[in-house]
């Protein structure tokens, strides 16, 4: 690192009530554009599909890509402080996750503190040797953010919580007020829904159709020789884009019966995500996955 890397430790999270009108999808809209905000809903009727939630206003911004990581922790005057470690990104996020990890015990909310933000396939390279199959986008290998404030609606109750990390160095309750009340006077602004435009008639794929077609002749032939049970067989499309990309979130949400929905304002791109499915959720010492693809019932006896 460039200079020692100096935490804030998290002493605790004040949760609060908060009561207000909007839809909670344009209640986050008048967070989109600022960096670090990640948005995440949920859609369709199912069980797993509770709540909403907006982590907003980070306090800890982390991107790296290849063997250097950035870090940028807000100080005590607002200003963030930038931090350069070859450090491994996995043994670097478990070591930010403690600090978090008292939380998990004391509130009955899917999170009240934490890391928003994404692991891109990219950093598979840090975990082993693999082929390089993927195609360059100069996007980070790992973009991650710590909210100050965390907003979350529960579905099944209608309730709403507040959540506001208190760091060792605050002020008593001066700078908790002020950060609540920063966030309430947000949530009252006037708000116009944004413009996209895409180009769906132009979709470049990343495969040639005989390609393509090479690759599926082969997969089948993997299987046959039982090489391999599950194939993932991808391809990238590209469109030219212009305007708010929460815009087309708030498109594809109206639109998509998925159960999760993601948004991440990552500054100089923006991730937007309808996941179908859930990867996997750890809850104490249980963990749960519902994956959709790839998978069939179990038969009743052990022939089928």
């Amino acid at each position: 690192m460039s200079e020692k890397l100096f935490l804030p430790r998290i002493a605790d999270v004040v949760v609060r009530g908060l009561n207000f009108d909007l839809p909670f999808e344009h209640a986050a809209a008048r967070f989109s554009q600022q960096e670090g905000t990640v948005v995440l809903l949920s859609g369709s009727d199912q069980d797993c599909a509770r709540y909403h939630i907006l982590a907003a206003d980070p306090w800890l911004m982390l991107k790296g890509t290849g063997n250097t990581i950035c870090i940028k922790v807000k100080d005590s005057a607002g200003c963030f402080v930038c931090h350069e470690t070859d450090q491994d990104p996995f043994d670097l996020v478990d070591t930010l996750v403690k600090n978090f990890s008292f939380l998990d015990k004391r509130f009955s909310l899917p999170v009240a503190a934490g890391l928003f933000g994404y692991f891109a396939y990219d950093l598979k390279d840090r975990i082993e040797d693999l082929p390089q199959t993927c195609i360059g986008d100069g996007l980070p290998d790992i973009c991650l953010y710590a909210p100050s404030v965390i907003l979350i609606q529960d579905r099944k109750t209608r309730e709403n919580r507040l959540c506001l990390p208190v760091f060792d160095r605050d002020k008593e309750q001066e700078d908790i007020l002020a950060r609540e009340e920063s966030f309430i006077n947000r949530l009252e602004q006037s708000w116009l829904p944004g413009f996209f435009r895409a180009d769906n008639t132009r979709l470049i794929s990343s495969f040639a159709e005989p390609e393509y077609l090479s690759a599926v002749s082969q997969i089948i032939e993997h299987l046959i020789q039982g090489d391999i049970y599950q194939a993932n067989l991808s391809q990238r499309f590209e469109t030219d884009f212009s305007g708010d990309a929460y815009a087309l979130f708030l498109e594809l949400f109206k639109k998509n019966p998925a159960p999760f929905f993601a948004f991440v304002q990552a500054g100089d791109h923006q991730v937007v995500s309808t996941s179908p499915e859930r990867f996997l959720k750890v809850e104490g010492q249980a963990v749960e996955t519902r994956p959709i693809k790839g998978t069939i019932a179990r038969g009743e006896t052990p022939e089928q």
